[in-house]
């Protein structure tokens, strides 16, 4: 895969939320620590992590953080990882969404169970009011979600 592309990412509209698949961002090359993450490399990934680079860095072009790209992809292992170095599995991304959204978006309960059991907080609204529950229709990764905490405010 392209270093300039991204596995998997929500493309956000007026009217609804499209999945694309294998979208090209730009030409410009990820950060090492989100190709890592976005790879599900977690040997680069521990790499980047243990020379000092932040876990809840943004990237400048997507703005979504490292734990985004893992869980986008899937990556149990980088996901479990970023973790583990202090990832904030409620940071929001430019576009106001959290990882959790991610796993809910893709359906993906393994992921989603990772963050709450890390504390993710599934009150959390991403951009146009929407939250995680809102994002997926798998009972799986619905029933894993509900049992995340919700704090006043959310």
């Amino acid at each position: 895969m392209n270093s300039s592309h991204i596995a998997l990412i929500a493309v956000l509209s007026f009217s609804a939320i499209t999945v694309a698949s294998d979208v090209t961002i730009s030409d410009k090359k990820l950060a090492p620590i989100f190709e890592a993450a976005s790879a599900g490399d977690t040997a680069a990934l521990e790499a980047e992590l243990k020379k000092g680079v932040d876990p809840n860095k943004l990237d400048e072009e997507s703005g979504l953080s490292a734990l985004h790209y893992a869980v986008a992809g899937n990556h149990q292992d980088a996901i479990k990882l970023l973790i583990k170095y202090k990832a904030n599995v409620n940071l929001k991304s430019k576009e106001k969404w959290t990882p959790l959204h991610w796993a809910a978006l893709m359906e993906q309960p393994e992921a989603a169970q990772l963050l709450i059991q890390a504390g993710a907080k599934r009150g959390k609204m991403g951009i146009k009011g929407r939250k995680a529950l809102d994002l997926t229709k798998k009972k799986e990764v619905r029933d894993i979600i509900q049992k995340a905490k919700v704090e006043p405010g959310d």
